[in-house]
């Protein structure tokens, strides 16, 4: 399974995203808030092969408060909390 890392958390500027693809897979990482919300993609992708990536979000322009970062890939999801500063 994928995982996935989020910082610095809290935010106050861009937050970066760190993600390790044990397998080839196709990727979309979004950013939501806990309502579920779509506010963005953050990146779409296919055929990504095996490997560590690094990603950064602004979240610049986001009210102060909680959202979630959710990776979907081929074999499963990973969600991780943000909070914005």
């Amino acid at each position: 399974m994928a995982s996935l890392s989020v910082y610095p958390n809290p935010s106050a500027g861009p937050a970066f995203l760190t993600y390790d693809l044990p397998e080839t897979t196709d990727l979309q990482v979004n950013l939501t808030d806990v309502n579920g919300r779509l506010l963005r993609v953050v990146t779409d992708k296919r055929d990504l092969t095996p490997g560590l990536y690094q990603e950064s979000i602004v979240v610049d322009d986001l009210a102060p408060g909680l959202y979630l970062i959710r990776m979907q890939t081929e074999h499963g999801v990973v969600t991780q909390k943000l909070i914005k500063q």
